[in-house]
């Protein structure tokens, strides 16, 4: 039975040497061949043994069989480089190649000599012969090969990932658990039948099908043929799973994120923009699609096909083309549009800066007319600014955006314009306002309106100019309807006129005028905030005395003292 088993695993491991010649042929490395030649020779060693009838016939088959044994483990380590795509070392080889061909050599004194096995004596049972011998001292040189190359294996593995190697972690791994799986059955005794022949038949069964992977994704049998040897064209390779099979220079010069992949590796969690885009297609089985991308001073097209292979597997091919030449012209277009919109974008800021400037003009000289309020302009619009910047922040009115508070800050010199019509003996009075005076004083906000709306009538900013007449007309109004000119209540009163009551206010609290010594900024918010759900929103009021650190800075930075 076990002398049936022998000659099985004999013809299986003849039958890998056909089936590597024939389907490889010339692809593949020698080191593969010549580990199939020593599979074999050990296979027939261990038959020839079995059916020996003499112990002469036995030691030569032994002999064989070591002639085989000799060099696995060495030849094993040069296909683990191979795959791992590192060129082994002189000095490794010439180690390898001595310290295999002695221990051959010291195998081949078997049956003249006590150098290899002190004694030798052929046993049967059951029909199965077998040699139990003692060895002699050299013997742990075939031991010694053995550990050493496994190491070395695993040595070569970890500088490959190490280094990022373009090195398959699948079929590496493979290799070293054929290795290992050897020297662990070299090592474990199982009485007077050896597992080395079934342990070599699987590992080479392992071997062929790592090769049929390693050549069933060779770039260079499913590249396009005019893609070759092109700088203007490359392809990158992945299969259904979205591992990364290869790619080739030009590709890896284009997008140098390809180096970094290691064989096999997923890119579903990739973050760069070409392999986001690689992992879209192959999930979505996205053939003929094209993308582009810019790499450096080019425009590579990438466009996604799917080609099945003889083994009806798929691979996904990113084809790539440099079309910087097509694209050139459509650049231009886009650069000299872009530089359009900018130079539009530019005037019109400059012409905005110049309205601004203008209206800030125009609105010192109003000031210049009010002895009771030197630089107020200035300060309230630095108020408005805090202000509605910290409601801007917190997104909690929802009304509000960039642009409207954007208005809302370039309207508040605006909002005393209406000041220009009033009589400098009311305007300038020192004293307290008589009813009569002062209801002629409250009419500023309706004059400041009238202003606006025919200083800006011709303005196309609709947002702009219906913010500062708010502001001029209504930034007197009280939250419970007892302001002017209107008496507008609650939230009939404009947002932005609200904004600016406060603002205005603070200012008027914390400033010198002629009629009143300037408050303490505790005074200014304690008033403030006993007014909040009088004369103000509540819930700005709230907001306002937020920012009361930012405000007090800006307000002693720009105090007339």
């Amino acid at each position: 039975m076990i002398t049936t088993l022998y000659l099985i695993l004999f013809l299986i491991s003849v039958a890998y040497l056909f089936i590597l010649l024939n389907r490889f042929g010339t692809k593949v490395s020698a080191y593969y061949i010549l580990l199939s030649v020593c599979t074999i020779l050990v296979n027939f060693g261990y038959w020839q043994v079995s059916v020996s009838g003499t112990v002469e016939e036995a030691l030569v088959a032994s002999r064989v069989s070591y002639l085989g044994a000799s060099y696995i483990s060495f030849l094993m380590v040069c296909c683990i480089a191979k795959l791992t795509k590192t060129k082994l070392p002189v000095a490794i080889l010439i180690i390898g190649i001595c310290l295999s061909t002695t221990v051959a050599a010291l195998a081949m004194t078997i049956g003249y000599n006590d150098l290899y096995y002190k004694s030798a004596e052929l046993c049967r049972v059951d029909g199965f012969s077998y040699l139990v011998k003692e060895y002699a001292p050299s013997h742990w040189l075939f031991t010694l090969q053995i550990v050493l190359s496994m190491g070395y294996g695993f040595y070569l593995i970890a500088v490959a990932f190490s280094k990022q190697k373009r090195v398959s972690y699948i079929s590496s791994i493979c290799s070293l658990a054929v290795m290992a799986s050897v020297v662990l059955v070299y090592f474990i005794k199982t009485g007077i039948y050896s597992l080395l022949p079934l342990a070599y038949d699987i590992g080479f069964a392992i071997i062929l099908f790592l090769l049929n992977r390693i050549y069933l994704y060779d770039t260079e049998n499913i590249s396009l043929e005019d893609m070759k040897d092109s700088r203007e064209y490359g392809f990158v390779n992945f299969d259904s799973r979205r591992r990364f099979i290869d790619g080739d220079a030009v590709a890896r010069a284009w997008f140098p994120e390809l180096n970094e992949l290691k064989i096999d590796h997923c890119v579903a969690d990739c973050n760069t923009d070409f392999l986001r885009q690689v992992n879209d297609w192959v999930t979505e089985k996205d053939v003929d699609s094209t993308h582009y991308f810019r790499c450096k001073d080019k425009i590579i097209e990438a466009k996604s096909s799917a080609l099945t292979l003889r083994t009806k597997k798929k691979v996904f091919c990113i084809r790539l083309h440099d079309d910087t030449k097509q694209q050139e012209y459509t650049r231009l277009i886009e650069n000299y549009n872009r530089d359009l919109k900018e130079n539009i974008a530019l005037k019109t800021k400059r012409i905005e800066q110049m309205l601004n400037d203008i209206t800030i003009g125009m609105a010192s000289i109003v000031e210049d007319r009010d002895a009771n309020t030197g630089g107020h302009i200035r300060r309230t619009s630095d108020i408005v600014s805090i202000f509605v910047k910290s409601l801007i922040r917190d997104g909690k009115v929802t009304e509000l955006n960039e642009e409207t508070a954007d208005c809302i800050i370039r309207s508040a010199p605006l909002h005393d314009f209406g000041k220009i019509a009033i009589p400098d003996v009311i305007l300038n009075k020192p004293g307290k306002y008589t009813p009569q005076e002062y209801d002629v004083m409250k009419k500023h906000t309706v004059y400041g309106a009238d202003i606006v709306e025919r200083i800006l009538q011709s303005s196309e900013d609709t947002s702009f100019k219906t913010i500062a007449q708010n502001i001029a007309h209504y930034h007197h109004e009280k939250w419970d309807g007892s302001g002017y000119p209107q008496g507008l209540k609650g939230e009939e009163i404009p947002l932005e006129a609200r904004i600016m009551a406060l603002a205005d206010v603070f200012d008027a609290l914390v400033s010198k005028r002629v009629y009143k010594e300037k408050y303490s900024f505790d005074k200014a918010f304690s008033i403030i905030k006993e007014s909040s759900g009088s004369h103000f929103d509540p819930f700005l009021c709230e907001s306002f005395l937020s920012c009361r650190d930012e405000l007090i800075s800006v307000c002693s930075a720009n105090s007339d003292d």
